[in-house]
């Protein structure tokens, strides 16, 4: 339909917009993502730091036994928070994601019947079916019970 009608530059300029704008979005997210992983395989470091760092600033004093327990339960929860960044990806895309289907599903609904346009002449009804010819497409309407309901299309 599309190549018969003619229709096809101006889709492809529509293409390419939404794919600009792909694009964009997708350089933003990896660069955001190259961020994270530097993060990731810098945190134990930091968070070591800064968590001995607090401890000895707030006066405590540094014995073997608190330094290897804490390290080692910093070791422990060094695997959740190494996640959390992906987390964080993730939920990004979600949202993406969330957002292309609702425009998809908001979009107004297709009529239901469907002429060929050189069936129809200026003398015909423009809300029904012209006399005498039929329509082009049909599409059927299945129920829960398995019986099909022949809906016709208009105004396609």
């Amino acid at each position: 339909i599309t190549k018969l009608a003619g229709w096809e530059p101006s889709f492809k300029e529509k293409l390419a917009q939404i794919r600009d704008q792909e694009i964009q979005a997708m350089t933003a997210q990896r660069k955001i993502s190259a961020i994270f992983t530097t993060m990731l395989v810098s945190q134990p470091v930091f968070m070591a730091v800064a968590t001995f760092s607090t401890y000895a600033a707030l006066g405590n004093e540094m014995e073997a036994a608190t330094v290897v327990t804490a390290l080692a339960l910093l070791q422990q929860l060094r695997f959740p928070i190494a996640f959390l960044p992906f987390i964080l990806i993730q939920l990004g895309n979600l949202k993406i994601s969330l957002d292309r289907m609702a425009r998809f599903l908001l979009n107004p609904e297709l009529p239901t019947r469907a002429t060929h346009p050189d069936l129809v002449t200026a003398h015909d009804d423009p809300v029904g079916i012209p006399t005498g010819k039929q329509p082009v497409v049909e599409v059927t309407k299945m129920s829960a019970e398995g019986a099909a309901e022949q809906l016709p299309l208009e105004g396609v």
